[in-house]
């Protein structure tokens, strides 16, 4: 630091006024040129944000697409039973009565099975729970696009 102790009181003022005189100088000049950078960078600024608004909605539909993509269609159980029920007019209930009738007995023994000429019934408690068939049938080969349309356009015809 400089010791200012010998110098005349009235150089010090003046040297004071001249240093604030430049500093508020250079303040302004800081201050037109910051203007001048706002008044500059408004545009692509503004540019950017359009910019960016329209990438985030395009990774949004992105995203949305790809949630779309990993839906599995299904059908349930119920919509399944329903559609033979009422489409091909099978009568559900009567085939309930006819694996009721033959299992009754069993299911009142507490079995867990009744043998069939042609299948299983597979009891569990006081139910019913699944059929099975004695011969390994092969499973039926699952419909193409084509096929399923040939079925849809036979349903409607």
């Amino acid at each position: 630091m400089t010791s200012y102790r010998s110098v005349p009181r009235s150089k010090l003022e003046a040297d004071l006024s001249q240093l604030r005189a430049e500093i508020a100088d250079a303040q302004a000049l800081a201050n037109s040129i910051r203007i001048e950078m706002q008044a500059r960078l408004a545009e692509p600024l503004a540019v950017i944000g359009r910019l960016e608004k329209k990438a985030d909605e395009i990774d949004a539909e992105i995203k949305r697409r790809e949630q779309n993509d990993a839906i599995v269609p299904t059908v349930s159980d119920h919509a399944l039973l329903r559609y033979i029920e009422r489409v091909h007019e099978v009568d559900i209930e009567q085939i309930r009565g006819i694996l009721l009738e033959k299992a009754e007995a069993a299911i009142k023994a507490g079995a867990s099975a009744v043998r069939l000429d042609d299948c299983t019934l597979v009891i569990r408690g006081s139910s019913v729970v699944t059929v099975k068939v004695e011969q390994k049938r092969e499973k039926p080969k699952k419909m193409t696009r084509a096929k399923r349309q040939q079925f849809e356009d036979y349903e409607h015809a």
